[in-house]
């Protein structure tokens, strides 16, 4: 693999391309893993969110009832004005169209995994390791559930905040700027 690299930095390509190229193959892999999805439908818990997405949307595109869809879902408490952000968004782009929603959660997890490769590679200082861990946490069956289950996307999105202030911590860690702490703070 290594040789494989400096064949790339031979033929002119930066370690910004190759950077790149990683995450293409990463993303690449990820989509071939999770490709089947794509033709699933809801299931469980999601007709839960699409029966009150059908039902309410409209009045929330309007921007009404939005204390309710933030803070009263369906008489209970459920404050993840992200997630249900997120959902709404789905509905207005893909409606009852699954295959939308199991698009976007393949995009959060290809965030996910860059975040991965990113934190492993400052990590490492091995780009083979950081493709390492990134393919293991991509292929790990634990995460099939967060990524093939629409309602599963809080798990989701509260990983990428948690990678993503993690990230911005060892920067500041390396770098000591405090705008790197204070992104670091606000993701979580």
């Amino acid at each position: 693999m290594k040789s494989y690299f400096k064949r790339l930095g031979e033929m002119g390509l930066s370690l910004t391309h190759q950077t790149i190229l990683v995450w293409l193959g990463l993303t690449v892999v990820v989509f071939l893993f999770y490709y089947p999805i794509l033709f699933g439908y809801f299931i469980t818990d999601d007709y839960y969110y699409m029966v009150h997405l059908l039902d309410a949307a409209p009045q929330y595109i309007q921007g009404n009832e939005l204390k309710a869809w933030f803070f009263d879902y369906y008489g209970t408490t459920f404050l993840r004005p992200l997630v249900q952000w997120l959902w709404l968004t789905d509905f207005i782009a893909w409606y009852k169209n699954a295959a939308g929603y199991y698009l976007t959660n393949i995009i959060l997890y290809v965030l996910h995994i860059s975040l991965i490769y990113a934190l492993s590679r400052k990590i490492t200082l091995s780009r083979l390791g950081a493709i390492t861990s990134a393919l293991c946490f991509t292929l790990h069956p634990v995460h099939v559930d967060s990524v093939a289950w629409i309602s599963g996307r809080t798990d989701l999105l509260c990983a990428l905040f948690v990678l993503l202030s993690a990230f911005y911590y060892m920067l500041f860690r390396q770098d000591g700027k405090l705008s790197h702490l204070l992104i670091s703070v606000i993701a979580l």
